[in-house]
């Protein structure tokens, strides 16, 4: 989720441009990440592309994932999609709508 990736990525007018939260990034560069994915949400325009964020799993790292949506929820452009890997209950699933909802809230 590197910035000039992502700028790289708005250009090529795919279907979809996933920007990465969750195992492609250390653990050492998710703030920088997050902050990149919210600044090119709010400034690049991606064309015709969805715009997708995959953010941390709930079921390997709730707290991880939950900043994630929290600060991505927090951007002034809302991305197309969420995806949310790994969901392995129903309870992953309710916790991801309900801290979703949250966020979208605090708008």
């Amino acid at each position: 989720s590197r910035m000039r990736f992502i700028e790289k990525a708005a250009k090529l007018n795919v279907d979809v441009v996933c920007m990465d939260l969750e195992d492609g990034v250390a653990l050492d560069a998710k703030a920088d990440a997050r902050a990149n994915i919210k600044e090119a949400l709010g400034t690049l325009d991606f064309g015709r592309s969805d715009v997708a964020v995959r953010v941390n799993s709930p079921s390997l790292d709730e707290a991880a994932s939950s900043e994630d949506i929290i600060d991505i929820f927090s951007a002034s452009v809302l991305p197309d999609t969420l995806c949310v890997p790994k969901i392995d209950t129903v309870e992953q699933l309710e916790w991801v709508f309900d801290t979703a909802a949250s966020a979208l809230a605090a708008r």
